[in-house]
């Protein structure tokens, strides 16, 4: 493989992580604002992008090579794997608590509405008279 076709897919490689990166950043938006259909959408393209990475790999002679002129880039591009990797935690642990807080909301308005039930059947069983007392 030439140097110049290696040089284009590492440049690619970087890109294709910076675009993880971004779409990183852009779950976690819709983490935070629960917009969880936009979520879906970032997933499916980096599901995407994680085939295109894995491509261009393959493409690169020395993947792993740390000597000589690539290792600059291969520790560069290792810090940008550990942000990443930083990042994607990051995101677990958001969709955890977002998870918990609503298992939470769930139980509350599952005991609220046990309760209301509760209310009915009592008051359905005197006729309904109580219901309409104030009419």
């Amino acid at each position: 493989m030439s140097s110049t076709i290696e040089l284009e897919s590492e440049d690619r490689l970087l890109a294709l992580y910076r675009r993880w990166e971004e779409l990183t950043h852009r779950e976690r938006e819709s983490i935070l604002a629960e917009a969880w259909g936009n979520l879906r959408t970032f997933q499916a393209e980096k599901y995407k992008l994680q085939n295109q990475i894995i491509q261009v790999t393959d493409r690169i002679e020395r993947p792993f090579d740390e000597s000589g002129p690539l290792r600059e880039y291969w520790r560069n591009l290792r810090c940008v794997i550990a942000e990443l990797i930083q990042l994607e935690t990051r995101n677990g642990e958001l969709v955890d608590s977002r998870k918990r807080s609503a298992r939470a909301e769930l139980l509350e308005l599952e005991s609220s509405s046990k309760t209301l039930k509760r209310l009915h059947r009592s008051y359905a069983s005197k006729g309904g008279e109580n219901w309409t007392s104030y009419g």
